[in-house]
């Protein structure tokens, strides 16, 4: 359970800029909190976080559809309760791991973006991330900070290896499979 400043201070450690003994400058981690989100981001409109259906509003209640996106323009006091369960084809159960709700408010130009992380059993930010917040998708080895370290080689004197550039591509082959979530138990009955 990362922040985002040890995720982007591991990232730089990686590319070799920073080093145990240093601290990191505020330039080094402004950049990497945009490297970071922009990754971030990325993944999200890739398709590596699931599909998504639109909710049209005036919306309250509670959202129990996976990967909904809901539109809120301009309206006062609105509340959004995230449900921890959805209805499956066996009755309620968790939402799927990388389920993600686009909360867009058109009028005031806000969009928060939370997913749901099986492994934490909760919804985490995704969107306006800050140094000091959890870092989403932190939480599976050192994947994360590998794909950083690879968008912030482009800085004087980072220098990636190998490992860490096989360390990223096996994070994006396992968010793009699922395999970092819990499995899916199913049970088959024979009559």
């Amino acid at each position: 359970m990362a922040t985002c400043r040890e995720v982007i201070e591991d990232a730089l450690r990686k590319t070799g800029v920073r080093h145990d003994l240093d601290g990191a400058t505020v330039w080094q981690l402004d950049r990497g909190m945009r490297a970071l989100q922009d990754l971030l981001d990325g993944f999200a409109a890739s398709g590596l976080l699931g599909r998504m259906a639109e909710g049209l509003h005036p919306y309250t209640g509670t959202l129990g559809a996976e990967n909904m996106r809901l539109r809120i323009d301009g309206i006062d006091g609105v509340s959004v309760t995230m449900s921890g369960t959805v209805d499956g084809c066996n009755g309620p159960r968790a939402p799927r791991n990388h389920t993600m709700l686009t909360i867009i408010d058109a009028v005031l130009q806000e969009t928060a973006v939370v997913i749901y992380d099986a492994q934490r059993g909760t919804y985490v930010q995704f969107s306006d991330l800050t140094l000091d917040t959890y870092c989403p998708l932190s939480n599976r080895g050192d994947g994360l900070a590998s794909c950083l370290a690879e968008q912030l080689a482009d800085e004087p004197g980072a220098v990636l290896n190998p490992v860490t550039v096989r360390s990223a591509a096996k994070f994006r082959t396992a968010l793009a499979m699922g395999f970092d979530g819990p499995r899916q138990t199913v049970t088959t009955e024979f009559f």
